[in-house]
C-alpha cells in the first residue's frame, strides 16, 4: 500500500556486527538508514540454539506473564485480556510502561507481538527445529520519526534488547534443563 513503511521494503543492512556468547550463536545489529516519509526503522536481531524440541521451548515462551521471571529488567506484566498485556520495565534508570498485543501465535514455531502505544515496535520469535534442538530467532523492530532521536534510542536500545533477550533465553534454557 502507498504510504506504508516496511522494514523489508527499505532496509540497508550495513553495519552488521556478530558477537559470540556461550548461549547465543549470534547477535546481529541492523539499522535502516533511510525510509519513506522520513521514518527511521531499526531492527535488533538475536538468535540462539536451545537444547530442547520446539514444542517445549514454545510452551515456555507463550506464557507471557512468566517473562517477569526471565529478566531482571521486567518488573511486572499485567494480562489485560484478549492477548493484550501491559509491561512494566525498569531500564536505563527509568520506569517504562507499554501495552502490547500478541499478533501471531502458531505453536510451536512463531510468537509475535506489536505495541499498541508508545514507541511503535514489533517483535517476533521464530522457532526452528535443528539437530541440536531449537534455533530461536528474535527480531525486534521499532520506528522513530526523528533521525536524531533514533540515533540516541538505538545507542541505548540495541545493547539493552540484546541483554534482555540473552537473559530471557538463558533462563528459558535453565527451565528446560530443570525439566519444565
Amino acid at each position: 500500500m502507498a504510504g506504508d513503511v516496511s522494514w523489508f521494503g527499505c532496509h540497508a543492512r550495513a553495519d552488521i556486527l556478530a558477537l559470540q556468547s556461550a548461549a547465543a550463536d549470534s547477535v546481529r545489529r541492523c539499522r535502516c538508514i533511510t525510509c519513506l516519509h522520513g521514518v527511521i526503522m531499526s531492527t535488533i536481531e538475536h538468535s540462539a540454539t536451545l537444547h530442547a524440541p520446539p514444542e517445549r521451548v514454545f510452551a515456555l515462551l507463550e506464557r507471557v506473564e512468566d517473562f517477569v521471571d526471565y529478566s531482571d529488567l521486567i518488573e511486572a506484566i499485567e494480562p489485560l485480556g484478549d492477548a493484550h498485556y501491559r509491561w512494566h520495565v525498569r531500564a536505563v534508570g527509568m520506569d517504562w510502561t507499554f501495552d502490547v498485543v500478541i499478533t501471531e501465535s502458531v505453536a510451536p514455531s512463531v510468537l509475535a507481538w506489536e505495541s499498541v502505544d508508545g514507541v511503535h515496535n514489533t517483535g517476533r520469535y521464530q522457532l526452528t527445529r535443528v539437530p541440536e534442538g531449537t534455533q530461536v530467532a528474535l527480531c525486534v523492530e521499532y520506528e522513530i520519526k526523528n533521525r536524531f532521536v533514533e540515533k540516541a534510542v538505538r545507542r541505548a536500545a540495541t545493547p539493552l534488547v540484546n541483554r534482555v533477550s540473552q537473559q530471557i533465553l538463558d533462563r528459558v534454557a535453565a527451565r528446560l534443563h530443570a525439566g519444565e
